[in-house]
């Protein structure tokens, strides 16, 4: 059930086009994080000390993520930030909170 909501959510928001909720100069830390911005961890070391089916597909070093988030802050925020990061709301969904 909450599945379904999150992907149609999810094909109605993320269309693979730049939006206008996107905070670069806030690091991110609220609104949608584009594709190819976002680098995973490098575990290369252990990656490489695998062998056969246990070593993954994905090669190294990795390239930046191909997937689009969503940053929503949870809870109560300290006081010390709560004005400097603000919560971004997509146009389109009146009902995101």
């Amino acid at each position: 059930m909450i599945e379904q909501y999150f992907e149609n959510v999810s094909e109605k928001y993320y269309r693979g086009e730049e939006l206008e909720d996107a905070r670069p100069e806030l690091s991110y830390q609220t609104g949608v994080t584009p594709e190819s911005v976002e680098r995973a961890r490098n575990h290369e070391k252990i990656v490489n000390s695998l062998t056969g089916d246990n070593k993954p597909m994905t090669p190294y070093p990795i390239e930046n993520d191909a997937k689009w988030r969503f940053f929503w802050p949870i809870g109560e925020r300290p006081e010390s930030i709560r004005d400097e990061i603000p919560k971004v709301y997509p146009a389109d969904f009146p009902e995101w909170e």
